[in-house]
C-alpha cells in the first residue's frame, strides 16, 4: 500500500514506519522535524519536511495514498499548559487540514487520539485540542463519507528512548534518572495509575485499523482504546528501577489520577492482542545499561 504518515519522525511514527516497511508498503512521511528527528533509511520511504497544516498545498492534484496515519501533534500536557496557542494551532488546525485533504481525495484516516479525554477534555489544552481533532474527524466522516478510526493511546513506551527536556513521559524521565544515578522524581504521592502500552502494540493497532478500512471491512467513524487493560502506579514503576532512590515532588495540574483502557472493542473488531511488557522492558533496559 501507499501510506502517508504525518508526524512520522516522532517516536511512534518512527516505529510505525519500520513496521510498514516490513510489510512492503511504500511510506511517505510528512513532518516538520520540530518534535522528532527519527528517520529510517530505506528505498520505500520518502521524507517531506513540511507542516501538516499546509498539506493541501503539497499534493493539490490528488496524490493518491491508500490511508493516512495522522500522528502529527504537539504533545505533552505540561507543555500545552504553558503554550496553549501553539498546541491549538498544531493539533486542531493541523487535524482540520488533514481531514480536508482526506475529503478531497477520499482517503481513510487513522488518528492518534489520547486516553486523557476520559479525565476531562478541559483539564488542559493538549487534551482539549486532541478532543477537537476527534470531533473534526467525526464530522467529516459523517458529512463526507470518509472512513476514520480514532485510536486513543495509553502511556506509550519502548525503543528508541527519546530524552525530551522537562516535559518527557515518566518512562523517559525514569530511564534518564536511573542512568545518571539520580533520584527518581515522583509527582504527588505516586499512587496515580497508568496503563503503560508498548509502542509495538500501538503500531500494530494502528496498522490493523488502517488495513481494515482499506479492504472495506471497517466503515464510518470508529473509536478504539489502545491500552493493555492493566495499570501500574508510578510508585510501582519506580520500584522496578530502584525502590531505594526515590524523591517526591509536588503534583502537577491537568494530569489524570487513573488511566485504564477498556480495549474490548479493539480486541474484538481489530483482532488486536496487546501484551503487558512493562517489567520485561525495565529489566532489559537495566541489564543493557548496567556497568
Amino acid at each position: 500500500m501507499k501510506i502517508l504518515i504525518t508526524g512520522g519522525a516522532g517516536f511512534i511514527g518512527f516505529n510505525l514506519t519500520k513496521m510498514l516497511l516490513k510489510f512492503g508498503d511504500k511510506v511517505t512521511v510528512l513532518d516538520n522535524f520540530k518534535s522528532g528527528t527519527n528517520t529510517v533509511e530505506h528505498d520505500n520511504v520518502n521524507y517531506v519536511k513540511d507542516d501538516c497544516r499546509f498539506i493541501n498545498g503539497l499534493w493539490p492534484d490528488g496524490h493518491r495514498f491508500d490511508v493516512i496515519y495522522h500522528l502529527a501533534a504537539l504533545p505533552r500536557i505540561q507543555f500545552s499548559i504553558k503554550n496553549p496557542d501553539l498546541v491549538y494551532e498544531a493539533n486542531s488546525t493541523g487535524t482540520l487540514q488533514v481531514a480536508e485533504f482526506a475529503r478531497r481525495h477520499n482517503i481513510p484516516i487513522v488518528y492518534a487520539g489520547t486516553s486523557s479525554v476520559h479525565s476531562g477534555v478541559t483539564e488542559n489544552p493538549y487534551t482539549l485540542t486532541k478532543y477537537f481533532g476527534e470531533r473534526i474527524l467525526e464530522t467529516y466522516s459523517q458529512l463526507y463519507d470518509i472512513n476514520v478510526c480514532t485510536t486513543r493511546f495509553y502511556n506509550v513506551y519502548g525503543n528508541p528512548i527519546v530524552y525530551e527536556g522537562p516535559y518527557g513521559l515518566v518512562m523517559t524521565i525514569f530511564t534518564k534518572q536511573w542512568l545518571n544515578q539520580h533520584p527518581l522524581t515522583i509527582t504527588g504521592d505516586g499512587e496515580q495509575r497508568r496503563d503503560f502500552t508498548h509502542v509495538k502494540d500501538i503500531c500494530d493497532g494502528f496498522v490493523k485499523a488502517g488495513t481494515k478500512m482499506v479492504i472495506g471491512k471497517l466503515e464510518g467513524y470508529n473509536t478504539f482504546e489502545l491500552g493493555t487493560g492493566k495499570n501500574y502506579s508510578i510508585n510501582e514503576l519506580a520500584d522496578m528501577f530502584d525502590p531505594n532512590n526515590k524523591k517526591y515532588v509536588p503534583s502537577r495540574k491537568g494530569e489524570a489520577r487513573v488511566t485504564l483502557a477498556d480495549n474490548k472493542k479493539a480486541v474484538d473488531i481489530l483482532g488486536w492482542n496487546p501484551k503487558d511488557r512493562l517489567k520485561e522492558f525495565v529489566e532489559n533496559f537495566k541489564r543493557r545499561n548496567s556497568n
